[in-house]
């Protein structure tokens, strides 16, 4: 009889832990709901898995994102710039791919999750290759630049 209430006083104090599926330090994150379905986001996380196999790849951990996104673009000018900035996430370098460089004054803008500038350079050829090596694993915000005018946006995930 003592063991059927030593059994139940454990299995009752051990349903008092809450249970959570994922567990992480993040600077910020969220859901977000549409049409074509529901996503939760994370930013600033520490750690996480790359599993490859015949079939691709596979990061597990705190929710990884795998897309460049366009943060901001200036939408009420006629700018019909195509553009892209990868690999993303990357490791060492970046490459800004610009097929209508044409006459502008290029440049582009590289900043921390603090909100703090770490590279800023001219861009003198439709590609370009942008070292990343000096700079610690995280989240930067690069921002392209033509005339003075900020052109486009992109988050950037540096890790291993």
């Amino acid at each position: 009889m003592l063991k059927i209430v030593l059994f139940f006083a454990i299995f009752c104090l051990s349903a008092l832990e809450p249970l959570s599926a994922q567990q992480g330090a993040t600077s910020s994150g969220g859901d977000v709901s549409g049409a074509g379905g529901n996503v939760s986001f994370s930013i600033g996380q520490t750690d996480y898995t790359a599993v490859s196999g015949s079939s691709g790849t596979m990061n597990q951990g705190l929710q990884q994102p795998y897309e460049i996104l366009v943060v901001t673009g200036i939408e009420q000018t006629k700018i019909l710039l195509s553009c892209s900035v990868y690999p993303n996430p990357t490791s060492d370098f970046l490459m800004l791919a610009i097929p209508d460089f044409g006459n502008k004054s290029w440049s582009y803008e590289l900043f921390d999750i603090q909100d703090k500038l770490v590279l800023s350079k001219k861009v003198i050829e439709g590609e370009t290759r942008i070292s990343l090596s000096g700079l610690p694993n995280g989240n930067y915000l690069f921002r392209l630049i033509g005339d003075d005018q900020t052109v486009k946006s992109y988050k950037i995930i540096k890790n291993q």
